[in-house]
């Protein structure tokens, strides 16, 4: 629940974000996947592979990433 007052009136989250900020949680993407970091002497190397569980069509989806020289 989210209150916005003292008086502790309930307020649906879901809808004051859409309302407010035009955010609409139907349209948030997620995935699961693992990942590797290998620390090495020229910075470090990560490897990682996820899935998408409810990619929309249009969606540019990528599978596996490298990376070398940053982690996030």
């Amino acid at each position: 629940n989210l209150y916005l007052d003292p008086q502790n009136t309930d307020v649906d989250a879901k809808q004051y974000c859409k309302d407010n900020f035009g955010f609409d949680a139907g349209n948030m993407r997620y995935s699961v996947g693992a990942g590797f970091t290998w620390i090495t002497m020229i910075g470090p190397l990560s490897l990682s592979y996820a899935y998408p569980l409810n990619d929309k069509d249009g969606d540019e989806t990528q599978n596996v990433q490298f990376e070398i020289g940053r982690t996030f």
